[in-house]
């Protein structure tokens, strides 16, 4: 069963390096760890590769793209879905578009 969550809300930032924000309107201190997925593809049929379907093992709302990992120009899609500390998993966020820049 999945626990009752609100819609992620997605922001992406360009700081030095590209990071991926987001915040949950649920207390962060019932987060322990999310799941991010960066896709080409709006269906997310396929990520980028594994390194674009991963597990954060933490309650922080934000990942660093490590540089070269996109391409500039390029258009991506996220989403975020977030895991309590019981284990149960949110649903997936809305999808957000953005361009690599």
């Amino acid at each position: 069963a999945r626990y009752n969550v609100e819609q992620l809300k997605l922001e992406v930032e360009q700081i030095k390096e590209n990071i991926i924000k987001w915040s949950s309107p649920n207390n962060k201190n019932i987060i322990s760890n999310h799941h991010i997925m960066i896709s080409p593809r709006n269906d997310f049929l396929i990520p980028i590769s594994p390194n674009f379907n991963r597990l954060i093992f933490n309650n922080k709302c934000f990942w660093n793209i490590p540089s070269g990992w996109l391409i500039i120009g390029k258009k991506y899609y996220v989403r975020i879905k977030s895991r309590n500390s019981w284990g149960v998993w949110s649903d997936w966020s809305k999808t957000f578009e953005f361009m690599f820049s």
